[in-house]
């Protein structure tokens, strides 16, 4: 264990994007085998390296950086698909319409009968059933 400890030392270690690039090889390499695709299968080395690379990297700064760069790809990421899943989820109480004039997404409340909606982007109005 002092072996392992010592050989640590002053290196990067993993991280979420390490561990991220270890998923997304090991899912090529099994979707590479079970489609019996050998072109993924040998592509599914590239990210495999990569996180054996960072974990023994001893460019600390580096490491760090392309890792919070990944980490703020993610939420942005995270954040869209949220947005996306509450314009649906939402579909419920409210309908969403695109305004026919400045093409801004709007949301009004359903079951008000056919409603004039005004656009808070344009000041335009026009008319929907809500």
């Amino acid at each position: 264990m002092n072996r392992l400890r010592r050989m640590m030392q002053g290196r990067n270690g993993s991280d979420q994007f390490a561990i991220a690039l270890l998923y997304f090889g090991v899912i090529l390499a099994l979707f590479g085998s079970l489609l019996e695709l050998g072109y993924l299968l040998i592509l599914s080395y590239v990210p495999l390296i990569m996180s054996i690379f960072r974990t023994f990297s001893k460019d600390i700064a580096s490491r760090r950086r392309e890792n919070q760069d990944y980490l703020t790809a993610m939420a942005h990421l995270k954040a869209m698909v949220w947005r996306k899943k509450r314009s649906v989820t939402g579909s419920e109480t409210h309908r969403y319409y695109i305004c026919p004039y400045c093409k801004q997404k709007l949301r009004v409340p359903k079951g008000k009968g056919k409603v004039a909606i005004t656009c808070p982007h344009c000041g335009k109005e026009f008319k929907k059933k809500s």
